[in-house]
C-alpha cells in the first residue's frame, strides 16, 4: 500500500494510521510508499494545484517500482520512471 496523507487534515488523522500500519498492527499491510504533505488538508491529495508534483508522479513510480518482473516484461516502461 502506498499513503500521500494530508499533514493539514482535520477528518481523518493519516498520520494515526500510518503509524498503526508502521508498527505492525495491521500484519497483512505491506506499505511501500508513505508521504505526509504538511501543507495539504483532507482532498488536496487529489485536487490541489501541485497535486500532480507532489502525488501524481510518485504514484507512477510507486506503481513501476513494485510490479513484478514478469508484469514488467508485458508492460511498456512509464515514460520518466527509471527501471532501476
Amino acid at each position: 500500500m502506498a499513503l500521500w496523507i494530508a499533514g493539514s487534515d482535520d477528518l481523518v488523522d493519516g498520520r494515526k494510521l500510518l503509524r498503526r500500519f508502521q508498527r505492525g498492527r495491521e500484519p497483512h499491510v505491506n506499505i511501500v510508499h508513505s508521504k505526509v504533505i504538511e501543507q495539504y488538508e483532507h482532498l488536496d491529495v487529489l485536487w490541489a494545484m501541485d497535486a500532480i508534483q507532489q502525488v501524481g508522479r510518485e504514484v507512477k513510480e510507486v506503481i513501476w517500482k513494485t510490479l513484478s518482473e514478469e508484469d514488467r516484461d508485458c508492460c511498456l516502461p512509464v515514460e520518466g520512471v527509471d527501471e532501476n
